[in-house]
């Protein structure tokens, strides 16, 4: 009676065991089929990735076969931001458009004591009151705009770049004479004290802090629109290539 009772406990133990192990493959598969559906959205996600920054950089390259003086794209998701970007090195742009046509809302360009491969592109838009141009960019005065909106989109002729803004500070255009920061003074080829002390500067003016770092030579792009809380003010929002 006893030896029957011991193969009933064995055979009871070997059945817990066997569908552990079947329990245990089961678990497994389905993982592991969980991980390769992930890994093929994840593909997907790429190349679709993929696609729209080639569309983008095909619509760009095509603007500039239109006119030579469109030389990239700015976007900020979920923002009107989304325009060509316009170099001739001058401020003709400040009032017409890409097809060179006059217009009040101007065109997003490059500061005209730029070159393209400065640390620092100084970038100017309109503050317009229909929401157009660099209008959006006064909603970073409010930090929980930056939280949803901390990455700028930017694209060259050849590729697609993302700049993380490290500063929202509020300035003016000063006279000639004043002894003061002047954001707009910091293009060219800047040197490294230049460099540092431009974000020692945009560092202290900040509206809100930035848990951020920047080292010398990491590239800049400055943008800068009209605010009118102050005389000749402006808005300005600095972002750092990651």
């Amino acid at each position: 009676m006893k030896r029957k009772r011991k193969l009933i406990l064995i055979l009871i133990l070997l059945i817990i065991v066997l569908l552990g192990v079947v329990i245990y493959f089961i678990y497994s598969r389905d993982v592991d089929s969980k991980d390769k559906v992930l890994e093929k959205q994840e593909e997907v996600l790429t190349e679709e990735e993929i696609d729209e920054d080639k569309a983008k950089l095909d619509e760009i390259n095509n603007l500039n076969l239109e006119n030579e003086h469109v030389v990239g794209w700015i976007k900020i998701n979920d923002s009107k931001i989304d325009y060509p970007i316009l170099y001739s090195g001058d401020d003709y742009y400040i009032y017409y458009n890409y097809k060179k046509e006059f217009t009040n809302d101007g065109s997003i360009y490059i500061d005209k004591h730029n070159s393209l491969n400065d640390i620092n592109l100084i970038i100017h838009g309109h503050n317009m009151s229909n929401g157009n141009m660099f209008h959006d960019l006064i909603n970073y005065k409010d930090k929980s705009y930056y939280d949803d909106h901390k990455i700028i989109d930017f694209y060259t002729l050849t590729e697609h770049k993302k700049y993380e803004i490290i500063s929202v500070f509020l300035s003016k255009v000063y006279d000639k004479d004043d002894d003061v920061f002047k954001y707009y003074k910091f293009y060219g080829d800047l040197t490294i004290e230049k460099y540092n002390d431009y974000i020692s500067n945009i560092k202290d003016l900040s509206l809100y802090d930035f848990d951020v770092t920047i080292e010398y030579p990491t590239k800049l792009i400055t943008l800068s629109t009209c605010e009118y809380s102050n005389e000749n003010g402006r808005l300005v929002v600095v972002a750092k290539e990651i």
